[in-house]
């Protein structure tokens, strides 16, 4: 039986390709010269190519290991040792202010708040690139699935993001309906997740051809891709909130793209989790994947742009991670 890739995902937790047309010139003997293409695609890496590096220091090996390391210091309300779990240059924004609801605080409280409702006993690592030196663990709160970004800095493992939204982002939102949206083929449906400022183009196809809506075209393409037995895996944006489900078989790839959005609910008189489908990142991942994955979970090999860490895992050597 077909598993959904919903519920395996839950489970497991453009570039422009335009150039330039040479046309020929009136001439008997003219003769039409191929488009010069530009942004040629890169080669998809190949899956099992994905991989960890190791740090160097207890506690932050691994991603897991820094991840859990901060939840452990989280449920102590030890900030000091969780400001340990980033690089030294980033705890410099930990202490910034931070407003929830109207109240104000720092965003080392906010996170620290987060953290501490997660299981370190239950997080899934999750490789990212080729290079080794990013990495995602996947967790579970009671308010969803939680995808944590960290990344190599000094030599060892660090937490990347320090606002508090990177954390509380529930990358399971809408994500039921989002799927029988895509499983009912409803381009009206579909419509629902597209913002307004990418839906504008689609809408200026609309009509153009009796009995063929743009939206519906896009369902049925969502279809096509999610239509998978493979496994997803996920990819997160090193920079912002959207996600991609790699589906992976000896025969093809393909990739659906979310995107988790902080958005205003007037109900709730609050901001809420919202699910989107970006199409400018969905049409570049099944266009030109290569370029798509290089850039999203950055696969280059800047090598390490801090200074080596001291022994006990602060980035300077200090023991309390001041």
């Amino acid at each position: 039986m077909r598993k959904t890739w919903l519920m395996v995902a839950a489970l497991a937790g453009a570039a422009w390709m335009g150039g330039t047309l040479a046309v020929a010139e009136s001439k008997p003997d003219a003769v039409e010269t191929a488009p010069v293409q530009w942004g040629a695609d890169e080669k998809l890496p190949k899956f099992e190519d994905l991989k960890f590096l190791a740090g160097k220091d207890e506690g932050h090996k691994s991603p897991m290991e820094v991840v859990a390391k901060a939840i452990k210091a989280s449920k102590d309300s030890k900030f000091d040792d969780l400001k340990s779990c980033y690089s030294k240059e980033a705890r410099t924004r930990l202490d910034e202010q931070a407003w929830v609801n109207g109240k104000e605080s720092t965003q080392i409280k906010l996170i620290s708040g987060l953290l501490a409702t997660l299981d370190a006993a239950k997080l899934k690592e999750i490789k990212q690139n080729t290079v080794g030196r990013y990495g995602v663990v996947m967790a579970n709160s009671e308010k969803g699935t939680h995808l944590i970004r960290c990344h190599i800095a000094g030599g060892n493992w660090r937490l990347k993001d320090t606002y508090h939204e990177d954390y509380s982002r529930n990358y399971m939102t809408g994500m039921e309906d989002l799927r029988k949206a895509i499983a009912g083929g409803s381009g009206a449906e579909v419509k629902k997740y597209v913002d307004q400022y990418e839906s504008t183009v689609l809408d200026l196809l609309a009509g153009v051809q009796d009995g063929v809506d743009p939206y519906d075209l896009l369902a049925k393409k969502l279809k096509k891709i999610t239509d998978s037995e493979a496994t997803p895996h996920w990819l997160l944006n090193y920079y912002s909130g959207e996600a991609a489900l790699w589906f992976h078989t000896d025969k093809a790839d393909t990739f659906m793209v979310v995107r988790i959005s902080n958005e205003w609910d007037p109900k709730t008189n609050g901001y809420t989790n919202v699910v989107r489908i970006p199409i400018n990142s969905l049409a570049s991942f099944n266009k030109t994947p290569g370029n798509a994955f290089k850039n999203w979970v950055t696969d280059y090999d800047w090598g390490d742009p801090e200074p080596e860490d001291g022994k006990d895992g602060s980035a300077d050597g200090s023991k309390d991670g001041k």
